[in-house]
């Protein structure tokens, strides 16, 4: 009677928590925290900070504090080479990159 209760309830008790636990642990839940979180984070948080927040720096901040302010403390040499050079690059290259 100790062998046949004991037994099997440890067979069928252990054996089946560590299974169904532990699968699900590592399928269930650490594989859809990886696909479900990173992914979304990435294309739903960074792509928007990308295009309304990098863009827009770029065009009213950069610009404006290259035109009005590098203009008045560098008149003759850094504002040629402040429209030519950091305006392209910032809308050339940085709204490319981000999308």
């Amino acid at each position: 009677s100790r062998n046949r209760f004991v037994t099997p309830s440890r067979n069928m008790h252990l054996t089946p928590s560590r299974n169904r636990y532990l699968t699900l642990s590592r399928n269930g839940y650490v594989t859809p925290s990886r696909n479900r979180y990173v992914t979304p984070s990435c294309n739903r948080y960074v792509t928007p900070s990308c295009n309304r927040y990098v863009t827009p720096s770029c065009n009213r901040y950069v610009t404006p504090s290259c035109n009005r302010y590098l203009t008045l403390s560098r008149n003759g040499y850094v504002t040629p080479s402040c429209n030519r050079y950091v305006t392209p690059s910032c809308n050339r290259y940085v709204t490319p990159s981000c999308n």
